[in-house]
């Protein structure tokens, strides 16, 4: 079959060719994942021991960066809200919508997934999710092929991804695919693999091998893969393919599962992606790992060469001309026995360059720490003696400035995925009881009605015909009362949703403010304002920026009054009441 051998060829190509993105220079995105994988694991057990039998030591100082990335971009599923471009006309929908949405990323573990999502992101450079029924999933892109490597978007680029399927799993996919009893029979590996190059696992179970191609395909590949007749080998439609079979010896049990045209829409619209670095010439941009690869080769060699340095600098070593001194310097040492030789002495064997090697470790632990904007005061230590404040807080300004871009480089495709997939998900699932259930709110309630009202008048203005306000008001008057009698609790209508959805869009906190710069200029007009009312506005929008609950006031010192004093007052407003009286 055509398709399944364009599969072959297209995987064989990516694993094996080298893209060139400027002269002379060739990059694999094959090669650099797995390079990525290799370091990400500090070189797996198998690499701990050399030739030599020594142990190779691989203190990976990676992980504290991407941590200390991680930490500053703060990004949380408390920060994911939606709003409206209508928000007083909206406000009980746009209200529904984000309390429901509290319920439905703990209910179904959302805040587990972002923050490995984030870790990934920082980590690896990429993140590609694709949209999986009603959900989505975060890509692995050992096993994801991004075919056309200098591709700047997904939209440029077929997409294969291959992933494993037990009998059962494949079962249930009956009814949605096709030919799933013959790959059942025919497919079936009692050995399963992490990805293509990995070495294959005996597994007691029938595993098989699924490869699912989204992209281009000529007119004749997806009728074949239909069982259809006929197809344009010249005219290309954009299709999802999926096939069971394939191997790298060929592609005799080969099967379609499923093959469908995909109309009006693009790549993008099931995959989103985004990159942690700049392009470059090749969609797999640049993260921590591959950053540091050189750094981390040369740190590793470091560390090395001062634990073996440091293994010869413990022992004690004894040299002297007189072979019976040698032969007996042993025990004579064990009982504690003076020796007597003319030229017994101890040999130097302390590592005479460690001074160096540590400088050398630490100028590159600098370097680390300025490519990934991760100074000490960023990663919470406390700065050297001495150091001025507004050097310190001007450090961790500017590397705020660099959270704030990439925070954005990552959310700019979560606003995507909870705007386009996520959102449909959420409206689908509120149910009848909703309202007051979610919301805890009568109030709510009363203006979902009246949202619902507005959408009918609308859809059934033409039959209404022409009529003044005061009539109008009457009719959704009489129109909210029927809704409150027929269903007190308001039916989910998915009607009022249509243009609410159109005016929905996501915000992610924190990525529009400048906190790091907002607090900058509180600290510097601390220092100047002298009032201290205002001082103490200043320091309660510290508070506010912080989310620190803002203390309570001191209370004021009264000071007692003397009998005399209380006295005088007590005549003073006896006074003040005669004269009132006179008046009166």
């Amino acid at each position: 079959m055509k398709i399944t051998k364009t599969i072959q060829q297209e995987l064989s190509d990516y694993e094996n060719k080298s893209v060139e993105i400027s002269e002379g220079v060739h990059r694999s995105a094959h090669k650099r994942i797995k390079r990525i994988s290799f370091f990400k694991n500090r070189g797996g057990e198998d690499n701990k021991i050399d030739e030599l039998g020594q142990y190779q030591y691989w203190l990976n100082p990676i992980k504290v960066y991407i941590d200390s990335t991680v930490k500053n971009l703060r990004i949380d599923t408390k920060n994911i809200m939606y709003f409206s471009t209508s928000p007083v006309d909206d406000f009980s929908a746009i209200y529904l919508l984000n309390n429901r949405l509290k319920t439905y990323l703990w209910e179904n573990g959302k805040d587990e997934q972002l923050k490995e999502d984030v870790e990934y992101f920082v980590g690896w450079g990429n993140c590609l999710w694709k949209k999986a029924g009603d959900d989505y999933e975060l890509c692995d892109l050992s096993n994801t092929y991004i075919i056309n490597q200098k591709a700047r978007t997904v939209n440029e680029s077929p997409i294969i991804e291959r992933y494993e399927l037990t009998q059962s799993e494949l079962r249930a996919k009956e009814g949605i695919w096709s030919n799933v009893d013959k790959v059942i029979e025919n497919c079936a590996d009692k050995t399963r693999k992490s990805n293509r190059d990995t070495t294959e696992e005996y597994t007691s179970n029938p595993i098989y091998e699924i490869y699912e191609r989204t992209g281009e395909v000529s007119e004749e590949e997806l009728f074949e893969a239909l069982g259809k007749k006929g197809g344009d080998p010249k005219k290309y439609v954009l299709a999802k393919i999926i096939v069971a079979g394939l191997n790298k010896a060929g592609d005799k049990n080969a099967n379609v599962l499923f093959a469908e045209e995909i109309k009006n829409q693009k790549i993008t619209d099931f995959y989103k992606e985004a990159h942690l670095g700049n392009y470059d010439g090749t969609w797999l941009r640049e993260g921590l790992y591959e950053t540091f690869f050189d750094y981390i080769v040369a740190i590793r060699e470091i560390d090395n060469s001062i634990q073996e340095g440091l293994d010869w600098a413990s022992r004690v070593i004894f040299r002297s001309s007189d072979n019976k001194t040698l032969q007996n310097v042993r025990t004579d040492i064990e009982n504690g026995r003076i020796i007597n030789s003319e030229n017994l002495s101890q040999v130097d064997v302390r590592l005479q360059n460690l001074d160096q090697l540590i400088a050398r470790r630490n100028n590159l632990i600098e370097e680390m720490d300025k490519v990934a904007h991760s100074f000490e005061i960023v990663q919470g230590a406390n700065q050297p003696s001495g150091t001025p404040f507004i050097l310190a807080n001007r450090l961790d300004e500017n590397a705020g400035k660099y959270f704030v871009q990439i925070r954005q480089k990552l959310t700019g495709a979560y606003k995507k995925i909870y705007k386009e997939w996520e959102l449909k998900r959420i409206i689908k699932e509120i149910s009848n009881e909703g309202v007051v259930k979610i919301t805890g709110d009568e109030t709510v309630l009363e203006a979902f009605r009246k949202m619902i009202v507005n959408s009918w008048y609308i859809k059934n203005l033409a039959k209404i015909g022409v009529h003044n306000a005061e009539t109008r008001e009457a009719i959704k008057a009489q129109k909210l009362e029927e809704i409150k009698q027929l269903d007190p609790f308001v039916k989910n209508d998915k009607e009022i949703w249509k243009g609410i959805e159109k005016r929905t869009f996501v915000t992610i906190t924190g990525e529009n403010t400048d906190i790091a710069e907002n607090l900058s200029t509180i600290a510097t007009l601390l220092q100047l304002e002298q009032d201290p009312a205002r001082r103490a506005y200043l320091l309660d929008r510290v508070y506010a920026i912080k989310n620190i609950p803002v203390p309570p006031p001191t209370p004021v010192q009264v000071k007692p009054t003397s009998e005399a004093d209380a006295n005088k007052l007590k005549g003073l407003a006896e006074n003040e009441t005669s004269k009132e009286q006179n008046v009166y």
